[in-house]
């Protein structure tokens, strides 16, 4: 689709990856919110200190897992067979936490 709008692929990777990761920050701004409307007076540094750790945690675990995957699934940059598999596994993932 992107090279029916005339957008190269690596312009289109970097665009869908600066918009991931807004909407992501957007989706956690409402969780740091009432997190800091909870938790005890004076310590709000704490609080988001937490949330942006568990955050970062979860991320780094999520990017090994894919790796994992990726490797498990012999997908390469020669080898896309099983590339679907990886993209739907990996779409599917995302509405784990919900």
């Amino acid at each position: 689709l992107n090279r029916a709008w005339g957008i190269p692929d690596g312009f289109f990777c970097l665009g869908e990856s600066a918009i991931q990761s807004v909407v992501g920050w957007v989706a956690t701004m409402p969780i740091i919110v009432m997190a800091s409307r909870l938790c005890p007076e004076g310590m709000e540094g704490t609080m988001y200190a937490l949330i942006m750790s568990v955050n970062n945690l979860g991320g780094i675990v999520g990017s090994q897992l894919g790796a994992l995957l990726t490797a498990w699934l012999g997908v390469s940059a020669t080898n896309l067979d099983s590339f679907w598999i990886l993209v739907l596994v990996c779409n599917a993932s995302t509405v784990l936490p919900l």
